[in-house]
């Protein structure tokens, strides 16, 4: 059992309370993968969010959840450690212990896995909530729209449903904002950071076209 889960279960146990192991591998993986895809700590706002994915997808009390979502944005399980973290781990602590903890990593799921094992509707319930946490300041950085797109992708969303979370959720879509300064002799349009013109929306290309002002008009 990875971590975070055993963390929970305990405390569930602490007050008494049983979950059905299934529901409770469910919970605990979707509101990590929540917490963890954000790439930042969320804030009160996105806890909401998370709070209600849960309710959505789980028969966990609002006690329950409230318990679970705290473990989740703790340090010891808000990030996973990467490879020159271990290292160092294991300089200090040694092999044994860094072994363990390699063990620990490779018991947790992946978006990708999440996707397998639950499913194409729990796999939804999940990008939407990512994207709902991504927004709940009320803006979208092109970081977090890669990131949301490299989530879909994981996570197996097809592009069209993708593209309309995309026009739901990205501010500048929901407040009809689509318009960009223009300047110089040469636009690039494209989903990938550096164009002048970022469209986070799959349906366009990283590269996508270009505007050239030539004899007087842009073509």
């Amino acid at each position: 059992m990875a971590p975070l889960a055993e963390r929970f279960r305990d405390a569930l146990n602490e007050k008494g309370q049983e979950l059905d192991p299934a529901e409770l591998s469910l919970a605990v993986d979707l509101v990590r993968l929540l917490v963890r895809a954000t790439g930042r700590q969320i804030g009160e706002a996105g806890k909401h969010v998370v709070d209600r994915a849960l309710a959505a997808r789980s028969g966990l009390n609002a006690k329950a959840r409230e318990t679970l979502i705290d473990l989740a944005v703790a340090p010891r399980f808000r990030t996973a450690i990467d490879p020159q973290e271990l290292r160092a781990f294991e300089a200090f602590f040694g092999h044994e212990a860094a072994s363990k903890l390699r063990g620990e990593q490779t018991d947790e799921l992946g978006l990708e896995g999440f996707s397998i094992r639950y499913g194409p509707e729990a796999s939804l319930v999940l990008l939407d909530a990512l994207f709902r946490v991504a927004t709940a300041d009320g803006k979208m950085e092109q970081s977090q729209a890669r990131r949301l797109e490299r989530s879909a992708a994981d996570l197996g969303v097809d592009e069209l449903v993708v593209t309309a979370l995309f026009q739901r959720y990205d501010p500048a879509n929901a407040a009809g904002d689509h318009t960009w300064p223009i300047s110089g002799t040469r636009m690039t349009v494209g989903r990938a950071p550096g164009n002048d013109v970022v469209i986070p929306d799959p349906q366009v290309a990283k590269h996508h076209c270009s505007f050239l002002f030539v004899g007087g008009r842009w073509r």
